[in-house]
């Protein structure tokens, strides 16, 4: 997992070239302006999904991962709490990797949880189990995008 603020953006391409047309599209985008929905950037090589809705108790969350794509997940408007450990840690409890990529786990006791606002984003590799969308207290209304960077 990384974590950052996009005032700090490092050169991620010596990790996933893909990373570069995914950062791109944050930079050179007015994200305030993209409606809810999914983006197309470079195929099913790199694309986003635009997402507006209010965050929640992090026990009504579930922990997830996937294996075929790495998440960028970035706060366009708002604050969420993103809960994280390594998937070595979780139980799954249902798979969803034939239909969505998507792999969902049972609740543990022992996990790191990060504040994120506008302008910080998150990578997720497949190794990385996490949880969004997590509220701080009370629920907030959040904007964020999150740009799927295939593995290979």
């Amino acid at each position: 997992m990384i974590c950052e603020n996009i005032k700090n953006t490092k050169d991620y391409t010596g990790i996933n070239p893909n990373f570069k047309k995914a950062f791109e599209f944050i930079i050179n985008n007015n994200l305030n302006e993209l409606k809810v929905g999914n983006y197309e950037i470079d195929g099913d090589k790199v694309f986003a999904f635009v997402q507006e809705y209010t965050t929640q108790a992090a026990v009504d969350k579930r922990w997830e991962s996937h294996e075929k794509y790495i998440d960028i997940q970035y706060i366009i408007d708002g604050e969420e709490v993103m809960g994280y450990v390594p998937i070595h840690s979780l139980k799954e409890c249902e798979d969803l990797r034939a239909d969505k990529d998507l792999i969902f786990y049972n609740e543990i006791e022992k996990a790191s949880s990060i504040t994120f606002s506008k302008g910080d984003y998150a990578i997720f590799f497949p190794e990385d189990g996490h949880k969004p969308g997590c509220a701080l207290g009370e629920g907030s209304k959040v904007k964020k995008i999150v740009i799927k960077v295939a593995c290979k």
